[in-house]
């Protein structure tokens, strides 16, 4: 209850007292001997860390987190605490070990055949290639990403994952880009999102009839 609740200041921006919650579950998991109950803690600590800009304490968090997952053989949360370890990175200019990161999060991923999991990671991978002007590195990561999206049918992630696809392929391949926008479109009409189905129209549009 004590990590749910600071999730949830986490959330309202309510720093000190999210930090206070987690404080708290930790050493209750610790007096219990509950290393994965301890884990999860550390992510969300982590995570909150990061957003303040604390990098060392969210690096230390991640770091301890990662190792208490490993010692459980919990793949999926040493994963998921790899994602927030890229970001970081990421954040930091530090975009080898980003990478690295990015890259043994989804190693897991596809270990335990998570594609949706994959798929978040190669979104976030494609984010950071584009961004380093990588441009073909960053196309094969959306371009699997969005194959991955469209197989476990989540249309938001296509639909993000197309719209940052075809900001590359516009410069490239203009036609292609213009079709994507368009699916894109249809992705967000689906599930009401109708300021960025007219965004992935605008964007078609301006591409040419």
């Amino acid at each position: 209850m004590l990590n749910a609740l600071g999730e949830l200041e986490r959330v309202l921006n309510r720093n000190n007292e999210a930090r206070e919650a987690y404080g708290n579950a930790r050493l209750l998991y610790q007096q219990e001997g509950s290393r994965l109950g301890e884990a999860h803690v550390l992510r969300g600590l982590g995570n909150l860390e990061n957003s303040l800009g604390r990098y060392n304490e969210a690096r230390q968090a991640f770091g301890d987190a990662r190792q208490f997952y490993q010692q459980e053989g919990n793949h999926l949360g040493e994963a998921n605490v790899l994602g927030g370890l890229g970001e970081l990175e990421w954040q930091l200019g530090r975009f080898d070990e980003a990478r690295k990161a990015y890259g043994d999060a989804r190693q897991l991923y596809q270990q335990m055949s998570d594609r949706l999991g994959e798929a978040n990671g190669l979104r976030g991978l494609g984010d950071l290639e584009s961004q380093l002007g990588r441009t073909h590195e960053a196309r094969k990561a959306y371009d699997n990403a969005c194959t991955l999206f469209r197989q476990v049918e989540d249309r938001l992630g296509e639909a993000q994952a197309l719209v940052h696809l075809d900001e590359l392929e516009a410069e490239i391949n203009p036609e292609l880009a213009k079709q994507h926008y368009y699916q894109a479109a249809r992705l967000y009409s689906d599930i009401d999102l109708n300021d960025r189905e007219k965004y992935a129209l605008t964007k078609a549009r301006a591409l040419g009839n």
